[in-house]
């Protein structure tokens, strides 16, 4: 962690401590997250996909598969609005492919876990 630059001013709370830790997982995971990108980026290679986007997929992979309460669709809906913000203009369109073909990949049970991917309402 080290390498992630850190705003001591805005360092302070719940929210920070998930961020740190979710950054910190996700780098740890990046090669594992990596593959699974590959495998759902229709021949994408990693090399190949613009910094933006990676950082967004990771990301939102450590999350879908990591972070148990985290809806499904909450967590592409967050990363299709970072994609808009800081990519391209193909970025929004980009991420959602990648992330849906996990989202429904993970809905099936094809992980190690599954969850929900329908859009009913969380209690």
């Amino acid at each position: 962690m080290r390498n992630v630059p850190l705003d001591p001013d805005r360092a302070a709370g719940a929210d920070s401590a998930y961020v740190m830790e979710a950054v910190s997982h996700t780098w740890a995971d990046r090669e594992q997250l990596d593959l699974i990108i590959e495998e759902h980026s229709q021949n994408w290679k990693v090399g190949r996909i613009a910094k933006v986007e990676l950082t967004i997929l990771r990301l939102a992979l450590y999350e879908i598969l990591h972070v148990a309460d985290m809806p499904l669709r909450v967590v592409l809906n967050e990363a299709v609005e970072l994609a808009k913000e800081f990519g391209d203009e193909n970025s929004p369109a980009f991420v959602n492919g990648i992330l849906d073909s996990v989202a429904k990949a993970v809905a099936q049970g094809r992980f190690d876990m599954k969850k929900d991917l329908s859009r009913k309402e969380v209690p």
